[in-house]
């Protein structure tokens, strides 16, 4: 017995800051899902600006009912943006009408307080990426 669409898509769970779930948004599997009422939660750990993006996406979609957040208990995590709308509200997050991914600024002292050690460095040069090219197609 062959599984219907429902049950292999049930549920359909992507992380959006990882490249294979940013191109599966362009495939079948988002779209399968609401044709056929599958609902969508989403993986997310990252920074506010990765957090914010996350958030127009699920707004911009019919199946999606939950975004998976790790630093709600990260005192320092909302201090690292200037917003006019909170990143979250009572346990939601709410959609910023401002343009963009309404956040206003970075707060770089925060941030810099916050860096990896192995990676301390903030908006350091990067010339290394000046010739090489990561999956950079001249046709896509």
């Amino acid at each position: 017995m062959k599984p219907s669409v429902r049950q292999l898509l049930d549920p359909n769970q992507g992380m959006l800051n990882r490249r294979s779930f940013i191109k599966s948004l362009s495939g079948a599997v988002p779209a399968a899902g609401m044709e056929h009422g599958v609902a969508m939660a989403m993986h997310f750990a990252g920074s506010p600006i990765s957090f914010r993006a996350n958030v127009h996406c699920a707004a911009a979609t019919e199946n999606f009912i939950a975004l998976e957040h790790h630093s709600m208990d990260v005192p320092w995590w909302e201090a690292m943006v200037r917003t006019r709308t909170p990143l979250v509200d009572k346990g939601f997050a709410p959609v910023p009408e401002e343009p963009g991914l309404g956040i206003d600024d970075l707060v770089p002292e925060v941030i810099k307080q916050h860096l990896h050690p192995d990676h301390p460095g903030y908006f350091e040069p990067t010339p290394e990426w000046d010739k090489d090219r990561v999956d950079d197609r001249l046709w896509s």
